[in-house]
C-alpha cells in the first residue's frame, strides 16, 4: 500500500471500513491504519474525516493518538493511529466477571479519557467494550470517535457544520445506549456516563443491565425500565454498598440524576476502590431470602413501581410515550409530588384509588404541574379504564396538548387515545398542524400505531417541518417530498425557502414541478 504505509495484517472491520496493522516505511513504526470503504457516501466520508479531526483535537494518555490522515494514492481516505497492543475490553469481559478492583481501575482510566474529551466539547456517543482497548498492565485506550457529537463551540473551532440526518437517528450500541438517545431527547456528555455505568455493571455482574434478542425490546428497556441492582443480577456475589450506589447513579434514567461529569463519577469510583468488599460466594440461605437493593434512590424506587404496575389492555402505551411516562414518574418521586415514597405507596388496584389519582391529576393541573398531573392520570386510567369518559379529564388533556411543554404534549396525546371514546382526532390534528416539531413527529408515531395515520395532513406537516428545521439535509428531503405531493399549498413555503442558498436549486425544481402539475 502506498503513501508510505505497508500493510502487515488485517485487524478488523466496521461500518466505515477496514482496519489494518501497517508499517510506516519511513520510520519502521507500526500503526493502526483505518481505511474508509470505497462504497461510501458523502456523509460517511464527512464522519470519517471528523473522526480524524476529533482525534487531532484530543491529546490524552487514555485516548488513542492520531499519527496521520489523508488520502492514499488511489484516493481512499485513511486514518493512521497508534497501534495499541493487547485486546479489547470485550475480550476481557468475555472471560467472565472481573474482580471488583480491576473493573474499577479500568473504569477510572476510561473516565479520565472521557473527561478530557468532554472538556473540549467532544461527546463520544458510542462507549462500549469494543471501543476500549486494554493493553499491557491493564492500560486503557479509548477508540473510535466516528459518531462523536461535537458541542457548538467545538464545531465552530473545527470550521464545519453539524452533521445531521433526516428522521430520528440513534447513535450508540443498544446494550449501552442512554435513555435520552432512545427517545430522541437532546443529549450531552452524560450519555457517556450512562454507557460507562452499563459497562461497569456488566464487568461486575457478568451480564449487562438490559438485554433482549429483539433490538426494539432492548431499546424499550433502556428507555424506561429501571436497572436491576448488582445483587439482583448476580445473587451469588456480594457487592459493597458503594458499588451499588455508584452503578445505580450512573444508570439513572434522568440525566440530572446521574453524575454531573466524568470527573464526578471518577471521584465516586476512587471512593469505591478504597472501600469495596472483594467478591465472594454467598452461602445458600435455608429459606428464600429477599434481595434488598443497596441504598436505592427515590427515582429508582419510583421507576420500579411504575414498571411493576399491571397493564390493562385498554391502555397500552407506545414505546416512546411509555418511556416518557417513566421519566415523569421519576420526576414526581424526586420532587415528592406524590405525597409518599414508592416503597410505601400502594399499587393502584381499586376504582376508589383510581378516582383518587384522577382527582389528584385535576388538582395538579390547576396548579400548573402538568407532568405530575399526567402521571396521576396515567395511573388512574391503568387501574380504571372506565374513567376515560371523564369530561374534565378530556378537557384537561386537550389543554396540555395545546401548550408549550414538549414532553407534556406527547404524554397528553398518548393518554387521549386511552379515553372513551379515544380522542384520535386530537392526535391527527397535532400530527398535521401541531405548533412544535418534535411533538408533531411523536403524534405521527401515535397515529401510525393506532391506525389513523391516513387521516394526517402530511403536506401541512411537512410544510411546518420545512419552516422549523435548520438542517439543509432535512430541508432537501422535505422539499423533495413537497415537490412530489402535487399540492399547491406547498408553493408559498417553497418560495420562501428558496432564498436559503443550500437548498436554492432543490426549491426551484420543486416549485417548477408543482406549477407544471397544476
Amino acid at each position: 500500500m502506498t503513501r508510505g504505509y505497508r500493510v502487515l495484517s488485517r485487524i478488523g472491520s466496521g461500518t466505515m471500513g477496514q482496519v489494518y496493522e501497517a508499517e510506516d516505511t519511513s520510520t519502521g513504526k507500526h500503526v493502526a491504519l483505518k481505511v474508509l470503504r470505497k462504497s461510501h457516501n458523502k456523509d460517511l466520508a464527512a464522519r470519517f474525516l471528523r473522526e480524524g479531526k476529533t482525534l487531532a483535537l484530543l491529546s490524552h494518555p487514555n485516548i488513542v493518538q492520531l499519527v496521520d490522515m489523508g488520502q492514499l494514492d488511489d484516493g481512499t481516505l485513511f486514518l493512521a493511529t497508534e497501534l495499541v497492543p493487547g485486546g479489547s475490553l470485550r475480550e476481557v469481559m468475555d472471560r467472565g466477571r472481573l474482580e471488583h478492583g480491576r473493573a474499577l481501575e479500568l473504569v477510572r482510566q476510561l473516565l479520565a479519557a472521557l473527561q478530557a474529551a468532554h472538556e473540549l466539547g467532544v461527546v463520544h456517543r458510542d462507549i462500549k467494550p469494543e471501543n476500549v482497548m486494554v493493553g499491557d498492565g491493564d492500560f486503557v485506550k479509548v477508540l473510535d470517535f466516528g459518531v462523536a457529537k461535537l458541542l457548538a463551540d467545538t464545531v465552530a473551532g473545527l470550521g464545519e457544520a453539524n452533521l445531521t440526518s433526516v428522521g430520528f437517528s440513534i447513535f450508540g450500541s443498544a446494550l449501552y445506549i442512554a435513555p435520552e438517545s432512545v427517545i430522541g431527547q437532546p443529549v450531552d456528555a452524560r450519555i457517556d456516563i450512562y454507557s460507562t455505568g452499563a459497562m461497569l455493571f456488566e464487568m461486575l455482574a457478568g451480564s449487562p443491565p438490559f438485554d433482549d434478542e429483539n433490538p426494539a425490546v432492548l431499546l424499550h428497556k433502556q428507555a424506561f425500565e429501571p436497572a436491576p441492582t448488582l445483587a439482583q443480577a448476580a445473587p451469588s456475589q456480594t457487592f459493597a454498598p458503594e458499588l451499588e450506589a455508584l452503578v445505580a447513579r450512573a444508570l439513572a434514567k434522568q440525566p440530572d440524576d446521574r453524575f454531573r461529569s466524568a470527573a464526578d463519577m471518577s471521584e465516586a469510583v476512587e471512593v469505591a476502590m478504597r472501600t469495596f468488599a472483594p467478591a465472594r460466594p454467598v452461602p445458600a440461605p435455608s429459606a428464600p431470602a429477599e434481595v434488598v437493593p443497596a441504598r436505592p434512590s427515590v427515582q429508582d424506587r419510583a421507576a420500579t413501581e411504575l414498571v411493576r404496575r399491571p397493564k390493562p389492555r385498554r391502555l397500552v402505551l407506545g414505546g416512546i410515550a411509555a418511556a416518557l411516562v417513566a421519566v415523569v414518574a421519576i420526576a414526581m418521586a424526586a420532587r415528592g409530588g406524590s405525597g409518599a415514597t414508592a416503597r410505601t405507596r400502594p399499587d393502584v388496584t381499586s376504582p376508589e384509588q383510581a378516582a383518587t389519582y384522577l382527582s389528584k391529576g385535576h388538582s395538579e393541573l390547576e396548579l400548573g404541574h402538568y407532568q405530575q398531573a399526567l402521571a396521576a392520570y396515567e395511573r388512574a386510567l391503568r387501574a380504571a379504564p372506565q374513567l376515560g369518559n371523564d369530561k374534565t379529564l378530556r378537557a384537561n388533556l386537550l389543554k396540555v396538548a395545546d401548550g408549550k411543554d414538549s414532553l407534556a404534549i406527547v404524554l397528553a396525546l398518548d393518554l387521549l387515545t386511552a379515553l372513551s371514546p379515544p380522542a384520535h382526532d386530537a392526535v391527527v390534528a397535532y400530527a398535521s398542524s401541531g405548533k412544535l416539531m418534535d411533538p408533531r413527529h411523536r403524534a405521527m408515531m401515535i397515529a401510525e400505531r393506532d391506525g389513523v395515520a391516513d387521516k394526517v395532513d402530511r403536506v401541512q406537516s411537512a410544510i411546518l417541518d420545512l419552516q422549523q428545521t435548520s438542517s439543509c439535509d432535512e430541508r432537501k428531503a422535505l422539499i423533495a417530498q413537497l415537490g412530489a405531493s402535487k399540492d399547491r399549498r406547498a408553493l408559498p413555503a417553497l418560495k420562501r425557502i428558496r432564498s436559503v442558498k443550500c437548498v436554492e436549486r432543490e426549491a426551484t425544481d420543486a416549485i417548477g414541478r408543482l406549477e407544471a402539475a397544476n
